[in-house]
């Protein structure tokens, strides 16, 4: 890929993190090569270190508290033994969050985790994530719970890998705050396909809706299955892109339904 290619999906996949979520749980960036951003002061950010443990260009994410400090963030690892690359989540203090390692996301998957703050419990977290690699557990979405305030306050990932979609998703991941303020939309892509998976995050409980089809076939696209999809600002209209074309697409969106 062209370096101009690159830098521009590297930061627009990064300034997807400040479409999402309201107050400061986007404030603080964690991703690859022990690089870090605290934008809790907007005109003057802060570059800051972590320890270095990346083995991939994406598939990063990060989520603060209300008030902008670290909660917790993903990265990539790899398996010698088993010549593969695994994503695990860490809490603040740069320590793998118990039972949060080595899930089956590849390094290179660009939107591969999403990570949704508890209307109910400022502690608990939903992880949404994409299997791209197969393995042990099917290729697909699946879902994990991670509570904070337990083992002593450093995370426990209290369930994980609950599959919601077995479907040959791309590697396009996103969410979407509900127009009521409270709940949230989980969206993904079918590979080769025009459709669209959408769920509703009704507080705690996941809502599978009905696909929705939309947009030009993926075999007229190119290759669908890379690339990136992100919501405008006020989340009314969703990007969409596909390796190997010039091209973006871009879709209404409606909150409320």
């Amino acid at each position: 890929m062209p370096r101009k290619y690159t830098t521009f999906l590297f930061l627009i996949l990064f300034l997807q993190s400040f479409l999402i979520y309201s107050q400061k749980q986007d404030r603080i960036w964690v991703f690859g090569d022990s690089l870090g951003i605290d934008f809790n002061n907007l005109s003057s950010p802060i570059v800051f270190t972590a320890p270095p443990r990346t083995y991939g260009p994406v598939n990063y994410a990060s989520v603060s508290d209300r008030n902008g400090n670290l909660k917790m963030y993903v990265n990539s690892s790899y398996s010698v033994s088993s010549f593969s690359y695994y994503s695990s989540l860490y809490n603040a203090s740069n320590q793998v969050i118990m039972n949060a390692d080595s899930f089956l996301s590849h390094r290179s998957c660009a939107q591969g985790f999403t990570l949704i703050p508890s209307p109910l419990d400022s502690n608990r977290y939903s992880v949404f994530h994409l299997n791209t690699t197969g393995g042990a557990l099917p290729p697909g979405l699946y879902r994990s719970n991670v509570d904070m305030s337990l083992n002593s306050g450093n995370g426990l990932c209290t369930t994980r890998d609950s599959l919601i979609s077995n479907d040959t998703l791309t590697e396009k991941l996103t969410a979407i705050k509900h127009a009521n303020g409270r709940d949230w939309w989980i969206i993904t892509h079918k590979t080769y396909s025009n459709e669209f998976a959408i769920y509703l995050l009704e507080n705690d409980s996941l809502i599978i809706r009905p696909t929705q089809s939309i947009g030009i076939t993926g075999t007229i696209l190119g290759n669908i299955h890379q690339g990136i999809m992100i919501p405008s600002n006020n989340g009314d209209e969703i990007a969409f892109t596909g390796w190997g074309t010039d091209s973006i697409f871009l879709f209404n969106f409606d909150r409320c339904t």
